[in-house]
C-alpha cells in the first residue's frame, strides 16, 4: 500500500512537472535585455522583434 501511494505521489509531481513546463512553454516573459517586443527572449543579434514597441 505505502509503494502504491509513493508511486502516485511521483507520477502526480511528474505531471505538475510536464504542466507547469508547457505553461511557461506558452506564456513566455519578456526579457529585461531592452527588448520591448514582448517576446520570451532576444538571444540572438538578429532579432527581428528588437525594434517592435509595446502598444
Amino acid at each position: 500500500m505505502t509503494q502504491e501511494i509513493i508511486v502516485i505521489l511521483i507520477i502526480a509531481l511528474a505531471l505538475a512537472y510536464v504542466g507547469y513546463k508547457i505553461y511557461r512553454k506558452m506564456n513566455p516573459k519578456a526579457s529585461d535585455d531592452g527588448c520591448d517586443s514582448g517576446c520570451g527572449g532576444c538571444d540572438s543579434t538578429d532579432c527581428a522583434l528588437r525594434d517592435v514597441k509595446k502598444k
